[in-house]
């Protein structure tokens, strides 16, 4: 035991790979081949309790700050190129910096590729306000 956090299997997270930050997982990984995959704010997972169980399980997650972060669109534009995804889901925040939404519109339409894609924007306490 460290401090009051019990270092068991219990409690372990849902990330199926790593990295996960778009800058340095590579767009050919065959993690992102015919996957659901989850673009979300890198803030997203501190603001909502239930990031792994509701968003992480069972997708390939790609996060970044649309404020901090450069060629993020590019990035995610080859990914979907290459990967050819089944489905993304996009977190971001309701914050004015976070324009992850307009960024995944751009990058499905840039890839070529028809795929689904749903949206949810959350508020910095964690409260999704839309869907």
């Amino acid at each position: 035991m460290l401090g009051l956090i019990d270092l068991n299997e219990e409690g372990c997270g849902e990330l199926r790979q790593w990295p996960i930050r778009i800058g340095l997982v590579s767009s050919s990984s065959p993690i992102f081949k015919r996957a659901d995959v989850l673009l979300a704010a890198d803030c997203s997972a501190f603001a909502y309790s239930r990031m792994h169980e509701d968003f992480i399980r069972g997708r390939a997650v790609v996060i970044c700050c649309p404020k901090s972060d450069t060629g993020y669109k590019e990035k995610l534009t080859e990914i979907i190129s290459k990967g050819d995804p089944k489905s993304l889901t996009v977190v971001r925040m309701t914050v004015p910096c976070c324009s992850l939404d307009s960024i995944a519109r751009d990058s499905v339409k840039g890839s070529g590729k028809d795929i689904p894609f749903k949206i949810f924007k959350m508020d910095q306490r964690g409260c999704i306000r839309e869907q």
